[in-house]
């Protein structure tokens, strides 16, 4: 296994940032059309609730002309969302091996482990 580079040692220039926050937006509202589908799921009531709570927001936070420009009317997320995701897509590129395969479950784990779970678990707490 390939020992994924440090963190500190990645950045992500402000264009990659403005797509990862785009698409965490695409995967909340997917999991929120999920959660509609199951609405007699307590568990998906739950998600729901956070989602709409916790995650989405009606303004852009960050990267706003970006995402304006691509704007088709969707909902946005929160910053701590996107700096999940900026942290995992991180991983993943820490995680990348000489021949460009990745290490998915490496990736799993890592994030698992790692600080990022904790900003995961904050976002989809039960809601009281």
């Amino acid at each position: 296994m390939t020992k994924p580079k440090m963190m500190t040692e990645l950045s992500l220039d402000e264009e990659e940032k403005e797509v990862i926050y785009y698409i965490a937006g695409s995967i909340m509202r997917g999991f929120l059309r999920i959660a509609d589908r199951y609405q007699n799921s307590n568990k998906w009531k739950c998600i729901m609730n956070n989602i709409k709570k916790r995650i989405l927001t009606d303004q852009p936070v960050g990267y706003s002309n970006w995402i304006l420009s691509v704007d088709r009317g969707g909902l946005y997320v929160t910053r701590e969302c996107q700096d999940f995701f900026v942290g995992e897509a991180k991983i993943v590129y820490a995680s990348e091996k000489r021949d460009g395969s990745i290490d998915y479950g490496n990736v799993i784990e890592t994030v698992s482990n790692g600080l990022l779970k904790f900003v995961w678990a904050k976002m989809f707490d039960e809601l009281g």
